[in-house]
């Protein structure tokens, strides 16, 4: 997997400054962009082609920060992409009983409920992000620990399952 943070020449961590990053992208751009190569051989064209579709790729990854944590989790080998775990079952109880909160209230069109339940969601959320991001922050500061690695890996399968419930809800909301 290449390393998108050297690329940009940036410390592996999860919190960047955007402005930074991007002033990074279009000097690394000016470099590697065909219509600056006309001139050079096909071959050379082809090649600045990949390295500016490589270039757009690292940059498009590390400036949002779902696709930001998804790389560095993968990166990391922390996460596999396609794995797939079995999550806690007090975990998948819970998100149970919330689904079954939700569609009551889905039911019933009461728009107060559901946006009750759109802030526990969204608390829920954010408490995940801060434990995977200062997680990932212990991670840089040492080596991976394989407990700290499977905290994390449960964390953010735990959080991709809450924002699928979200998704679903956004998409009852916007009816």
């Amino acid at each position: 997997m290449p390393n998108y943070f050297e690329l940009f020449d940036l410390a592996v961590h999860y919190s960047i400054e955007e402005a930074d990053l991007k002033k990074r992208f279009f000097k690394l751009s000016r470099a590697v962009h065909p219509d600056f190569h006309i001139q050079d051989s096909d071959a050379a064209q082809s090649d600045m082609l990949e390295q500016s579709s490589a270039l757009n790729k690292a940059y498009t990854t590390l400036k949002d920060p779902e696709l930001r944590l998804d790389y560095i989790l993968a990166l990391k080998e922390i996460v596999v992409p396609g794995e797939k775990l079995q999550l806690p079952s007090a975990f998948l109880m819970e998100m149970m009983e919330l689904n079954e909160t939700l569609e009551e209230a889905e039911e019933s069109a009461d728009e107060t409920r559901l946006k009750v339940h759109l802030e526990q969601i969204t608390q829920l959320e954010n408490a995940f992000t801060a434990k995977l991001t200062n997680g990932l922050h212990e991670i840089n500061n040492s080596a991976v620990e394989a407990t700290l690695g499977a905290e994390l890996k449960l964390i953010y399968y735990q959080r991709k399952y809450l924002l699928r419930i979200k998704q679903k809800l956004d998409t009852f909301a916007s009816r």
